[in-house]
């Protein structure tokens, strides 16, 4: 029998996602906070349940991308009313890997599996299906969702047990957080230098990144409120990171410092972006 996929938190991130997963015949039910999120996947055919719980009656494998380890931990505690044996919960979110052990110890008693699948990739990429998935968990359950994953990413790769995506992913986001500040510098040394925003910005908009990094970033393009809450993401991935680093006893000083100074540069950013030149 063909697996019913469900979804579970329609944000930036989430909703492209989900709608990269009905274009390919795999979302058959989604569930968002914000009832008016589904509304896209509705007309696309796709049902919305009442609630997690209704969502989890509904399908067989439910992806869940929410915000962090205890925005997971509680919408899987509604989720888990509804599901049964044999079902499987994928997570996309970013989070520790005690979160991906916590959630599968509760849904053990009902037979439940959990795979962790955070993504590397913004909106634009999750349009595209140009994703990177980082997977860990059991072999059988990956290839299980590997069909659903690779309609969502270009690379879908098992990198070790429950938790080990996470891990992946955390490295990933310090890389990102770095890029941040690199650019922020940069596009400071460039008016020092004499060169015009505007040029500057049109040269970082060709770089290969996506979301706010590469293009927005260096423009205002995007309000205040969408740099503010990157930079909130941010101080929330460089936490885990440094959380992970501290209970792997890894030495990431130098990373991590750069993820702090991106922070107040991202805040900086959306200073400029709320005050009129």
């Amino acid at each position: 029998m063909t697996d019913r996929h469900g979804f579970i938190g329609l944000g930036d991130l989430g909703l492209p996602m989900a709608e990269r997963l009905a274009d390919g015949g795999f979302l058959h039910a989604a569930w968002a906070r914000s009832p008016e999120r589904c509304a896209p996947l509705r007309t696309a055919g796709v049902a919305v349940a009442d609630s997690p719980t209704d969502l989890g009656l509904r399908c067989d494998v439910v992806h869940v991308c929410v915000t962090d380890d205890d925005a997971l931990v509680e919408v899987v505690d509604r989720l888990a009313p509804g599901l049964n044996p044999g079902d499987l919960v994928v997570v996309h979110s970013t989070v520790l890997p005690d979160a991906c052990d916590e959630i599968a110890h509760r849904l053990a008693p009902r037979g439940v599996g959990v795979v962790d699948a955070p993504v590397c990739g913004g909106p634009v990429r999750a349009r595209a299906g140009e994703l990177l998935i980082s997977c860990g968990g059991d072999d059988e359950q990956i290839d299980r969702c590997r069909p659903a994953l690779e309609q969502l990413g270009r690379t879908v790769r098992r990198v070790g047990g429950l938790g080990s995506g996470e891990r992946v992913k955390l490295a990933m986001n310090l890389l990102y957080a770095a890029n941040v500040e690199i650019i922020c510098q940069a596009m400071d040394f460039a008016e020092e230098l004499g060169v015009p925003r505007e040029i500057m910005s049109e040269f970082v908009r060709a770089l290969p990144y996506d979301g706010f990094v590469g293009g927005p970033l260096a423009t205002g393009h995007v309000g205040s409120s969408r740099v503010r809450h990157g930079a909130r993401m941010l101080a929330k991935d460089v936490d885990y990171a440094s959380r992970a680093a501290a209970d792997a006893g890894a030495d990431a000083r130098d990373l991590l410092k750069l993820g702090t100074t991106a922070i107040s540069s991202l805040a900086d950013v959306a200073d400029e972006v709320a005050t009129p030149a």
